[in-house]
Formats: C-alpha cells, structure tokens, sequence
C-alpha cells in the first residue's frame, strides 16, 4: 500500500469514542462499544492514536502510561489495508510517541493465533515474556494470550542533569 496522504493523530478526547468503536467493529469478534472508549479515555493516562489514509481512517491504537511504562490496550488495522505497512507506521509512531515520552517498557497483549500480529510485533523488538492461558474468547474456543514487552530504555538519552546506572 502506498504510505503517501497518511495523517496520525494522538488524542485524549473522549470525542473520539464513536471513531474508535466504529473501527473496532470491523476488526474485532469481540468489539468495545463506545462507551468502553469513552470510559478509557477519561483514565488519566491514556491516549488514543488514530491513523488516517486519504482523510479517512483505517486504524488506531489505545494505549495507557503509567510512569515509565505503557500498554498497547488495542491495536487494530481495517481488514482490507493489512499487510500493507499501515500497521508498521501505526506501531513504529507509537512507540516513537512513547519514547519521547521517556517510557522505558512498552507492554501489550495479543492473541496467540494472530500470527500477522505476533510478527509485526516481534519485528518492531517485542519479546514474548509470558502468556494467559484460555485469556480470550472467540469462534474457536478459548484462545491463550501472549505477554509481549519491547525495552525501551536503551533508546532513552538521560538529560543532562541526569546519572545513568
């Protein structure tokens, strides 16, 4: 897919609830609703990320920081555009975002079955460092979630008034 006419957006506004549920339909078995968008982005913390083609969107990501730290708490790409770098740009952006942010783990979940997900993770320097058992719910039965953790502390320059370790 052409990466050209591609917008990304960070966002805390609850206002992109609706935006967030209609993508999340169309990626998910087991989509949030509005008002479980709308619930997390009032957490402080938390932050949307939405990437536009063309002004029109076609994927996000929610994530939560927490001090040091961050979770992907979704990540979803349209169906028909996967496999075509949008969600390479999405992720490589976030993780950018997080370590400007000066976070120095990012943690997220993913479905054991979701190999295309499993590997752009992977690819982007995730390590799987646990699994859930039975975590996810689905057509198939009940899926195991792998933990998957990316360091982001070797990336992190220390201010100048800083000690490193």
């Amino acid at each position: 897919m052409d990466l050209e006419n591609v917008h990304i957006e960070f966002t805390t506004a609850a206002e992109y609830a609706q935006l967030a549920a209609e993508l999340h339909k169309q990626c998910f078995d087991s989509p949030w609703g509005e008002a479980s968008f709308r619930s997390a982005l009032t957490i402080p913390g938390t932050i949307a990320q939405f990437l536009s083609k063309n002004e029109i969107p076609v994927g996000f990501a929610l994530y939560r920081q927490m001090q040091e730290e961050a979770e992907v708490l979704t990540f979803c790409v349209l169906p028909k555009l996967r496999r075509g770098g949008i969600g390479r740009q999405l992720l490589d952006t976030g993780i950018e975002y997080f370590r400007q942010a000066r976070v120095r783990a990012i943690f997220l979940e993913v479905n054991a079955a979701n190999n295309s997900a499993i590997e752009l993770y992977k690819n982007s320097g995730f390590i799987q460092i646990g699994r859930r058992k039975g975590y996810y719910s689905g057509g198939n039965g009940r899926q195991d979630a792998l933990i998957l953790k990316l360091s982001c502390a070797d990336s992190i320059q220390p201010k100048n008034n800083e000690k490193t370790d």
